[in-house]
């Protein structure tokens, strides 16, 4: 256990990758279920970064965080890596993937370099850390954040 991060609300905590295909599938029930929490549920989600590939892909979540669009928009990443195969992890490619949504290119691009950006990224490792949050790799060993 672990204590509160903000106040005295019940803090359900997600750590997920938009690369990780389960948490793709998790999706669409976590949109539901947020929509109808308790108010004093204070739902956090805290990206992980077992593979290289996914250290961009948490810059792109705290990109759409910052942006007050992570909720609307998290769905629309999970079916452009997963199912659009786009590759949302070169920076390139999801600064033109948020365009196609409607953020401005230039304040996305620059909140994904921001310093704030970068501490939420080292947090997040931080928390990932603490909560010894660990995956299974494909060839069943694990994974954990060190």
């Amino acid at each position: 256990m672990q204590p509160a991060e903000k106040g005295k609300k019940i803090e359900v905590i997600e750590f997920f990758s938009y690369g990780c295909p389960h948490c793709s599938d998790l999706e669409p029930y976590l949109q539901s279920w947020a929509k109808t929490a308790p108010a004093d549920v204070q739902f956090l989600r805290v990206p992980v970064m077992f593979q290289d590939r996914w250290k961009p892909l948490a810059k792109a979540y705290y990109t759409l965080e910052a942006m007050g669009e992570d909720m609307r928009l998290s769905p629309e990443v999970f079916k452009a890596v997963h199912v659009a195969n786009l590759p949302l992890y070169q920076d390139k490619a999801f600064l033109d993937w948020a365009a196609s949504k409607g953020l401005d290119r230039a304040k996305a691009a620059e909140i994904y370099g921001s310093f704030g950006v970068d501490s939420k990224l080292k947090r997040a490792l931080v928390l990932a850390q603490e909560y010894n949050i660990q995956a299974r790799a494909d060839d069943g060993r694990r994974r954990q954040i060190l």
